[in-house]
């Protein structure tokens, strides 16, 4: 029977395969670096703390960029694979 360290690995090496996964990273990448998200960001912060009404306003905007809704679209269905993995391995 394999190792745990080598089974693991093996597990990384077939997520890295999986086209889910490397969706999640190339948006994660986006999201991240985005320059309009990233300011947009910083608004909200600054918002947050001087003005409720725009933080509102901003917050709703963000929330509805393509980016951040696919972003974690991808992060949920992520999840759900990832789940799937704990619960056959728990099993086993």
């Amino acid at each position: 029977m394999n190792d745990p360290i080598t089974i693991s690995k093996k597990l990384h090496y077939l997520l890295l395969e999986e086209p889910i996964y490397q969706e999640y990273l190339r948006l994660k990448d986006i999201y991240e670096n985005d320059k309009e998200l990233s300011f947009l960001r910083k608004r909200i912060t600054e918002a947050k703390i001087h003005n409720k009404d725009e933080y509102s306003s901003l917050l709703n905007e963000y929330n509805s960029h393509p980016i951040v809704n696919n972003f974690f679209l991808v992060k949920e269905e992520i999840k759900e694979l990832l789940q799937s993995i704990k619960n056959i391995i728990s099993e086993i």
